[in-house]
């Protein structure tokens, strides 16, 4: 095998082996904003509908 086919069989073998690794993030939220975790201040509906949460988040 000639070494330009060697290195195409190697590249496309990591390439293989890389692409089904499924990329994440997560974020950490303060639950209610800067007021935090109160009762009878914070609006969370208003709080909640202001962003997307995905699973992995931590509040």
């Amino acid at each position: 095998m000639s070494p330009m086919a060697t290195a195409s069989l190697v590249l496309y073998f990591l390439l293989f082996c890389l692409l089904p690794i499924p990329l994440s993030s997560a974020e950490t939220y303060i639950v209610g904003g800067s007021t935090g975790w109160t009762t009878g201040v914070a609006n969370y509906s208003a709080w909640a509908a202001s962003h997307t949460l995905h699973v992995g988040n931590t509040l």
